[in-house]
């Protein structure tokens, strides 16, 4: 694991910036990596993928970032007569690869599957059909029929 000096100039501009101890980086594949952020502070996994996502971002040397999984732990003392104390820890672990085109999640949160006007037209007029049966029973008192319209075997 080789460590990341220049984390502090990109970092400097964040709240956690003094707090973060330690970000490094381990390369996996030929683009892929696993940054290791260690804190005194416990940070919101937001703000902590946030720091690393720049750290990443140098370590993609120009190409597209994409993140992928990550966990994180922690550790503090609770309550005043916790014995011993504890230091407060977080430790987060983010996991991303290095694109040289779009990244795979957001193609495939731009692919709309498409269905044929006429399937549309029908499945539109089904939909209408069994809303109205529902309001229809609901506003007649009838729940039991109404509710179970919206049972997995309808």
């Amino acid at each position: 694991m080789k460590k990341i000096i220049m984390f502090i100039a990109l970092l400097s501009t964040s709240a956690y910036a003094q707090t973060i101890k330690t970000i490094d980086v381990k390369q996996l594949g030929a683009d892929s990596f696993e940054i290791t952020l260690k804190s005194a502070v416990i940070m919101e996994p937001e703000n902590a993928q946030i720091a690393t996502a720049a750290v990443g971002k140098a370590a993609c040397q120009g190409k597209i970032l994409e993140l992928g999984h990550y966990q994180f732990e922690s550790s503090e003392t609770v309550g005043e007569d916790a014995e011993p104390p504890v230091e407060t820890t977080f430790k987060f672990i983010q996991k991303l690869s290095c694109v040289d085109g779009v990244p795979k999640s957001a193609a495939a949160k731009n692919s709309v599957p498409t269905i044929a006007p006429v399937d549309r037209e029908r499945l539109t007029q089904h939909i209408l059909l069994l809303s109205d049966a529902f309001f229809a029973d609901s506003f007649r008192g009838k729940y039991e029929s109404a509710y179970a319209a919206l049972s997995p075997d309808m």
